[in-house]
């Protein structure tokens, strides 16, 4: 039972990290994005 409390910490601290990453990534691609949209309008 132990175990698997533990997996699942795990878990959510990988789905956590990933979150944050993919947080960050678009926060920084996103004006970009924005920026050639609007170029190519």
């Amino acid at each position: 039972m132990a175990e698997i409390r533990h997996y699942h910490q795990l878990n959510t601290c990988i789905y956590m990290n990933v979150k944050a990453s993919l947080l960050a990534f678009f926060a920084c691609h996103l004006p970009l994005l924005y920026l050639f949209i609007i170029i190519h309008e």
